[in-house]
């Protein structure tokens, strides 16, 4: 068997250019909001770098996001599989209204 491994810094960085661009912060802006230059952010984004703890609490603040998610790596799902799955917990949430307003909440906030 082939086990596939896992780069976590490829994964880290793609996560944190992917929360950078959905902010809409350039590269410039978000290493300016960091205290960093942009060759260093760009260093983390590409996976040839890997941050301090410092500047990684600052990323995660700045991006307003659970440090877990920049840690995930879900590339290896496809499509189809992603949409039945939110379909499925989306049918499970009809009889919890209160899980309901809260998924309902967070679906708007997408742009």
């Amino acid at each position: 068997m082939n086990k596939k491994t896992l780069d976590i810094n490829k994964i880290f960085g793609s996560r944190v250019k992917e929360a950078r661009i959905n902010k809409g912060f350039s590269q410039e802006k978000f290493a300016e909001m960091l205290g960093i230059g942009v060759s260093t952010l760009s260093k983390i984004e590409c996976a040839k770098s890997y941050p301090t703890p410092d500047t990684m609490n600052k990323i995660i603040n700045t991006l307003e996001i659970e440090p877990y998610l920049l840690f995930i790596d879900n590339n290896h799902i496809d499509s189809e599989k992603m949409y039945k799955s939110l379909m499925a917990k989306l049918k499970d949430l009809k009889t919890n209204e209160i899980k309901l307003k809260i998924a309902y909440d967070f679906l708007m906030q997408l742009k």
